[in-house]
């Protein structure tokens, strides 16, 4: 079976829990490591491979989810953006010549919403890339 490797990248430690619930109910395996910056992110991320990447948009520090996103190879991993602000605005933050794929999923989240992403992710297989 395989293991789905997860990154969340969250200041707020209540999200860490709430993830750990959804991925448990959308895969049959998965690790979920946590990072709280942009800076402990790039570190996990230069050691570690992952399948996805959930990222809020500010985080503690003085770079924000969107800095993470545009560093890591599109190829890699899915990624998805979940936060508070309105996907409108957020499109804001990303410029149109960005074609790098991503997922946004809006705080509050819905959990029914985010397992069925979680599914359609893996649903491709380990490896594959979803957006």
């Amino acid at each position: 079976m395989y293991t789905y490797k997860v990154l969340l990248i969250e200041d707020n430690p209540f999200f860490l829990q709430l993830w750990n619930l959804i991925l448990s109910q959308s895969v049959h395996s998965h690790k979920l490591d946590w990072a709280v910056s942009e800076k402990a992110a790039a570190k996990l991320i230069n050691e570690h491979y992952y399948d996805i990447v959930i990222s809020d948009i500010f985080l503690s520090g003085s770079k924000t989810g969107v800095d993470i996103w545009r560093t890591i190879n599109p190829e890699a991993c899915t990624f998805i953006f979940a936060s508070s602000i309105e996907k409108n605005s957020f499109e804001e933050f990303v410029t149109e010549e960005e074609e790098r794929p991503y997922l946004f999923l809006e705080k509050p989240l819905d959990v029914d919403k985010c397992i069925n992403c979680i599914s359609e992710i893996t649903l491709a297989g380990p490896g594959l890339k979803y957006a």
